[in-house]
């Protein structure tokens, strides 16, 4: 009786090695899958950014952070994510940045979305909290949404 027990564990401890391997297996395909889309949408055009004021604005080699983020417009009270980032040292206003995309950024979302009709994207702009010259998008005249399809986009900055 001894022996058929432990034949019966072995044989067990067998098969259960046999389903972890290929579950890994599993998995290493996955992961290899996501690899090559997240590759995919590496695969970068870009938009052109122009940024002006209503009002002088005194700033000279400030670091400025501009990022693109995307979420699912159809999500309520999910984070957006970084679709992409450019730190830009500006001089003067107005300034022009190119600013490289991924060719699918809806791809990058989290959680995921299935249509890139779902997708909604929006500008930010910050500077350093170090530096006094604090400057951010113009609100008060202008929506920070964004349109991936138009290559050439303007938007205004003030103070605050």
């Amino acid at each position: 009786m001894k022996k058929l027990i432990t034949i019966s564990f072995m044989m067990l401890a067998s098969l259960s090695t046999v389903a972890c391997s290929d579950a890994s297996t599993g998995l290493q395909q996955s992961a290899n899958k996501h690899t090559n889309m997240t590759s995919k949408a590496q695969t970068v055009s870009h938009i052109n950014f122009t940024f002006s004021s209503h009002q002088p604005l005194a700033i000279q080699g400030i670091p400025i952070t501009i990022t693109i983020y995307g979420y699912n417009k159809y999500m309520a009270d999910k984070s957006a994510t970084i679709i992409a980032q450019k730190q830009v040292s500006v001089a003067s206003v107005p300034f022009s940045v190119a600013i490289d995309l991924p060719k699918n950024p809806h791809s990058l979302i989290k959680p995921s979305v299935s249509d890139s009709n779902d997708v909604r994207y929006y500008l930010a702009v910050e500077t350093d909290n170090k530096v006094n010259a604090n400057i951010q998008l113009d609100y008060d005249n202008q929506s920070p949404d964004l349109d991936l399809n138009n290559k050439k986009q303007h938007y205004y900055l003030k103070h605050y």
